[in-house]
C-alpha cells in the first residue's frame, strides 16, 4: 500500500496490514497534505483516493504534477502548463 500510494503522489501513514483485508481502513496523506482514511480495495480496485481534493473542484492540472497515477492519462493529452480547474457548484456534503 505503500507503493500504490506513492503512485497517487502521496503517503500511506498506517503502519501495519492484515493481510488479505481489503476492507480495513489505513490512513493515508495526498500530495497535497490532506490526511484521510480509506481501504485498500477503495484505493486500489475503486481508484479513489483523497475525498478533500476531490470536494471543492477538480484540479487536475495541479494533480497532475504531484500525481503520477493521474498524470499518466492528463499529460498525454494536455500542455505542461494547462492547470485547469473546475469548480463544483454541488458537492456531496451539500446534500
Amino acid at each position: 500500500m505503500k507503493g500504490a500510494a506513492q503512485f497517487r503522489g502521496g503517503q500511506c501513514l498506517s503502519e501495519s496490514l492484515v493481510k488479505g483485508d481489503w476492507r480495513g481502513k489505513l490512513r493515508f496523506r495526498c500530495a497535497f497534505g490532506h490526511e484521510f482514511e480509506a481501504s485498500p480495495r477503495l484505493v486500489l480496485e475503486g481508484g479513489h483516493w483523497c475525498p478533500e481534493c476531490e470536494r471543492k473542484s477538480w484540479n487536475y492540472g495541479q494533480r497532475a504534477k504531484v500525481d503520477p497515477f493521474f498524470a499518466q492519462v492528463w499529460n498525454p493529452l494536455h500542455e505542461p502548463d494547462e492547470l485547469r480547474e473546475y469548480p463544483k457548484e454541488v458537492t456531496e456534503l451539500d446534500i
